[in-house]
This record gives C-alpha cells, structure tokens and sequence, in this order.
C-alpha cells in the first residue's frame, strides 16, 4: 500500500504540479503579453490618430475656423487709401490757406467723390462687387438717383454755382451729396482687413478731433 500510493504520488502529483506550473505562467505569460501588445497597438493607434487631430487642430487656426481663415492677412493697397481719406476727411485743417476747417476738407471730398463715381455707376450697373447682389445693385442704382435728383434741382436753382460746390463755411451743395454715394460706393465690397483698417482711421480721428476740439 505504501508502495502503491508512493507510485500514485509520485506517478500523479508531480505530472500535475508540473503541468499546472508550467501552464500559469505560459497563460499568464500570453496575457500579459497580449494586454501589452494591444497597449502598444492602442498607443500606436491612439499616436497615430491623435497626430492628424493636432495637425488638423493647428490647420484650423485661431478660433477654429478651418484653414482657409487668415488672421494675419494685410490690408491692400486700396484699402490703405481709403482708410486715408477716411482719417484726413474729418481732421484736416490748414489755418495758413484756410480760416475756415471746411476748404481742405472739401478738397479731400471732391478727391474721393472723383474717383467714387465711376465705381457707383460700375455697381449701378450689377458689376463688379455688385455682380449677383440684389442689395448692392438697387442700393447703388438708389445713390445714382439720388444724385440725379439733386443734378436736376442744381440746374434749376436761381444760384447754380453756389447750389454745385456749397457755401464757403459749409458743404450743402451738389458736390457734398454725391461724395457722400461715391464714399459709399468705394468702401463696398472691401474685405475685412481694409475694413478693419478704415474702421480704426474713423476711430483715430474721431480721438484726435475729441482731444484737439
């Protein structure tokens, strides 16, 4: 009996022990090595995926806007000329040639209103930045009847001259009213740098007129 059950022990328990020994570790070994490969897969997935993100995520800009916003577009040329009249129009003052404030800035008007005209006609007439807006071509054609009117009631006058540039000390006459359409005529359609540009001139010069004034 001792002998059978020596054989039985030593016959059973040691296959066993060994077995169950040697298929821990091995299931272990596989899960472990299993939990780290699929880390490493979720890693490389999880590095893989958050890349674009990121790529997509400085494309976008500030404000997440997508890739075509420009936050740093400079303003054009046109827009720099408009923003300069813009600022002189209300400030400009030379006391040596004029007592009065309103001469030069007439003369800065009558500049802007030659060439604003031929660009209210351009929008009157659906083209340009008028081409395909129902707003600006009627605004526009709205303006080239608004200074045929007064054209018509120049003509008319018992004073025709004094009725095309005004009095000396103030613009109330043919010319103030279609520089008036023709500054409306060069600041549309402009986009938002020049936009921007001509806004911070207004700003400007309302500041200086405030502190000189």
């Amino acid at each position: 009996m001792a002998a059978k059950s020596t054989g039985r022990t030593s016959g059973k328990n040691p296959p066993s022990t060994a077995g169950r020994s040697t298929s821990r570790p091995s299931s272990g070994g596989s899960g472990t090595g299993g939990g780290g490969s699929r880390r490493s897969q979720q890693s490389r997935s999880g590095g893989a995926g958050g890349g674009p993100r990121g790529a997509g995520g400085g494309a976008r800009g500030p404000g997440g806007r997508g890739g075509n916003f420009r936050a740093t577009e400079p303003p054009t040329r046109y827009g720099w000329g408009l923003a300069i009249g813009a600022f002189l129009l209300p400030v400009l003052f030379l006391p040596t040639l004029s007592w009065t404030a309103v001469a030069p800035k007439a003369a800065v008007l009558w500049v802007l209103t030659g060439a604003g005209l031929p660009f209210l006609v351009l929008l009157a007439l659906g083209l340009g930045p008028a081409r395909g807006s129902f707003t600006r071509t009627w605004g526009a054609r709205a303006a080239v009847g608004f200074v045929v009117v007064a054209g018509i009631a120049t003509v008319l006058s018992k004073a025709p001259l004094h009725s095309l540039v005004g009095g000396y000390t103030n613009m109330t006459g043919l010319l103030f009213f279609a520089g008036l359409a023709a500054c409306w005529a060069l600041g549309t359609g402009i986009g938002t740098p020049d936009r921007r540009l001509v806004e911070n001139a207004i700003i400007w010069a309302a500041a200086l007129n405030a502190v000189v004034g």
